[in-house]
């Protein structure tokens, strides 16, 4: 899949110049940095400039520069005092850092796509992962899989939102004031979607009400008659909801286990046996009975999230949940194994002289949750 815009239009938006032989006409598979590259797409690297430099990205080596052509990177955007001789066209401009901006604006304005911003203290990640299980084999869908969250990944994902894309969703983090208010308007969308949020960030905004007033500042950018979804199911929903209201008037969908909620779990059982979950719930009137293949006690709050985001989206619910079954979540939220106690040459000869072979147990890791780079 290709992004809305043409090598000429972004040339045109960053005020760069293309050198090498380029069809103006051509459109990239992705829009990203160095670190991410990958094939057929156009790849932004650092200049020295000092937003670069605040977010510990230095001017690459060549010996990378080669690395990632032969990955398939198509095209590099560089800056003004870029000396690589490179066999691939590059842009030349006078700021990567803004070029990257410009281009994510111009896609995003280009495509027509309805871009849904996910943000909260916990369960982003988890709502896009669940978000592009569901729907991407229903709709043209785009999302970037990994959990960055700050301005780079964003504008990276407004920049490879696919032409023929019909829903796409980017999670955004506001750890610090105003920065809700600074991203929502970056991203300028459609829905609005707020997890749960909790005490555990409130280090980066000084107190509860302090965070509840950055994660609202969310709606700022929200599109006219946009909705706002929003989870019940924590302590400072009410708080929350009126914060957003105060800041403009929305309308304001939930999801929990509350009977007021637009999206409402009615039961929810654990089967061992198939390490899933058996849900019932009612999505704006509508009672619908699904599976969910995953252990995670969160999960059947958080498929009502996806099933809420379908039925404003006008998707089949049904269809929707019909995809949850086979969900697997990020090794974030914690990973089953299976863990034999003996090889399978002994459980083979057991089985032969009809003895019982049942000699292992399920392990649940959420140590990657704890690790350095789970804090990172």
């Amino acid at each position: 899949m290709a992004i809305s815009i043409t090598a000429a239009q972004i040339a045109a938006v960053t005020r760069g110049d293309w050198q090498g032989n380029i069809d103006p006409e051509e459109r990239f598979g992705a829009v990203n940095v160095l670190s991410n590259a990958a094939s057929d797409m156009l790849c932004i690297i650092a200049d020295s400039g000092k937003k670069w430099q605040k977010a510990g990205v230095k001017p690459p080596q060549r010996e990378k520069l080669l690395a990632a052509l032969d990955k398939g990177v198509r095209a590099f955007v560089v800056g003004k005092n870029f000396t690589h001789i490179l066999d691939c066209p590059i842009l030349k401009v006078d700021d990567t850092w803004n070029a990257l901006a410009k281009i994510a604006q111009a896609n995003r304005d280009t495509s027509q796509a309805r871009r849904i911003m996910v943000t909260g203290s916990v369960g982003k990640t988890n709502y896009k992962l669940m978000a592009h299980h569901a729907f991407s084999p229903l709709i043209p869908f785009y999302a970037s899989l990994s959990s960055a969250n700050l301005n780079v990944p964003i504008w990276s994902s407004l920049a490879s939102i696919g032409k023929d894309d019909k829903l796409t969703v980017i999670e955004v983090s506001v750890a610090n004031p105003k920065r809700g208010e600074t991203r929502s308007q970056i991203i300028k969308p459609h829905i609005l979607v707020l997890t749960n949020i909790s005490e555990s960030h409130t280090s980066y905004h000084g107190s509860i009400e302090n965070l509840i007033q950055a994660k609202a500042e969310s709606v700022s950018g929200l599109l006219d008659n946009g909705a706002v979804l929003m989870s019940a199911d924590h302590p400072w929903f009410y708080d929350l909801k009126d914060a957003v209201q105060r800041l403009k008037t929305v309308a304001v969908l939930t999801w929990g286990k509350e009977k007021f909620c637009d999206a409402q779990l009615l039961k929810a059982e654990y089967v061992a046996q198939q390490s899933s979950w058996q849900v019932r719930a009612k999505i704006m009137g509508q009672i619908l009975e699904y599976s969910l293949g995953t252990h995670h006690s969160f999960a059947p709050i958080a498929s009502l999230s996806i099933l809420l985001t379908a039925a404003v989206c006008h998707l089949d619910i049904h269809q929707v949940a019909r995809q949850l079954h086979h969900f697997v979540p990020g090794e974030t939220t914690g990973c089953l194994y299976e863990v034999r106690l003996k090889s399978d040459k002994e459980r083979k000869k057991q089985a032969t002289q009809d003895k019982d072979t049942s000699d292992s147990f399920i392990l649940f890791d959420y140590s990657q949750r704890g690790s350095i780079e789970g804090f990172r």
